[in-house]
């Protein structure tokens, strides 16, 4: 018989299987209950959805949204909890009224839960002393009474461990993306980047791609600033932008008079991999990044990655030298020089089976391994019925 597991979650991702493939699981029945049907300033478009989910209804003022404790308040969670009457629930984020309720519920219901977040302890450098404290008696409170933490690497592993989880609790399931579909569609662009360089008129031979919204702290400012520095000596470098946000008309009046900086907009994510497939070399400057899922997109694709050290998902997949470098925040000089030595003769066909590799656990298929195995730890009879 399966057991049943509850997993809430924020607000559908885009173009994901995961849920869909854990759907399939022969050992487990899942549901997933939103919080929201769409993310603030969301674009993308949302497919079918192929798996057990419900909408809760959200009472969050649209203005809220900008306050994590408040971005969600769904009181029923308590009902819809109750009706499907899990054997565990996956909490998804921990600072809102929602996340809350879900846990007293199983805390009510003597039902074990596993908590699972983004967070690393470089996202509270900037935090005021008073909300780091009482973030911090909150999140020892949740994690002492959790069944285990789920970590997506290693800065999120030391996150949970500064908050007095046992290293046995922490159970690693890699936050990845279908890197099987990115790596073929990028093989099938990268043939035909020649065609498309030349018809799209991005005449430079080394082309630098950025991925991800234009907002503030993705301080894509800094590398249209580095883009700058590089023009008079490297005019065989350009940037491609991919995306839209409210930092955009003022990042173009940056950019204006710049050869070597190209805005495309906002694209949905099945049409990524043909810039991931021309790109030579792809770009992550943000000052804050709890994660950073366009960089397991990106080296599944084969391209070299230069990320700002604040970047979570750098810390595990970006190897100095091999495939990709790690930069300063906020240093547009550091980040030039990097662009300028990534974009080499004699580097140019280094690292793309070194990116690959990197990313070869980071697939759905692990995130789906990853996930059994933290069930299994807290519903072990389920295991044993294997």
């Amino acid at each position: 018989m399966k057991k049943r597991v509850a997993l809430l979650v924020g607000s559908p991702a885009p173009w994901d299987p995961r849920f869909e493939r854990m759907a399939a699981s022969p050992r487990y029945e899942i549901k997933v209950f939103y919080c929201r049907r769409v993310q603030a300033d969301q674009q993308w478009r949302m497919g079918p959805i192929a798996y057990p989910a419900a909408f809760l209804r959200n009472w969050a003022l649209r203005h809220w949204r900008r306050y994590p404790l408040i971005s969600d308040i769904n009181p029923g969670v308590w009902r819809a909890l109750t009706h499907f009457r899990p054997g565990l629930v996956v909490v998804h984020g921990f600072a809102t009224v929602t996340c809350l309720l879900a846990v007293l519920w199983a805390r009510c219901h003597h039902v074990p839960f596993l908590l699972r977040g983004d967070s690393n302890l470089l996202d509270e450098a900037n935090a005021s002393r008073s909300r780091n404290g009482l973030r911090r008696r909150y999140l020892r409170w949740l994690v002492r009474h959790a069944a285990g933490c789920l970590s997506i690497g290693e800065l999120n592993h030391r996150f949970w461990t500064s908050y007095g989880a046992d290293a046995k609790k922490i159970l690693f399931v890699p936050l990845g993306v279908d890197t099987d579909y990115f790596r073929k569609q990028a093989e099938h662009w990268r043939a035909r980047r020649k065609e498309i360089r030349l018809k799209s008129g991005w005449a430079h031979e080394y082309l630098v791609l950025y991925v991800g919204r234009l907002v503030r702290h993705k301080r894509v400012d800094v590398l249209i600033e580095a883009m700058r520095r590089l023009g008079q000596a490297r005019k065989d470098i350009a940037l491609l932008i991919v995306g839209d946000g409210i930092e955009h008309r003022q990042l173009a009046q940056q950019a204006k008079g710049l050869k070597n900086v190209y805005f495309l907009g906002f694209k949905d994510r099945p049409d990524l991999p043909q810039y991931y497939g021309v790109a030579d070399v792809f770009v992550i400057p943000s000052e804050t990044e709890a994660w950073g899922m366009v960089i397991v997109e990106a080296l599944a694709c084969g391209l070299r990655v230069i990320a700002t050290r604040m970047v979570g998902a750098a810390w595990d997949l970006v190897q100095d030298g091999k495939n990709g470098c790690v930069v300063p925040e906020n240093d547009a000089a550091a980040l030039a020089l990097a662009i300028d030595r990534a974009c080499q003769s004699d580097r140019a066909a280094l690292g793309e089976k070194e990116s690959r590799e990197a990313v070869a656990d980071w697939g759905i298929d692990s995130y789906v391994r990853g996930l059994h195995s933290a069930l299994d730890c807290c519903l072990p009879d389920s295991a044993a019925s294997r």
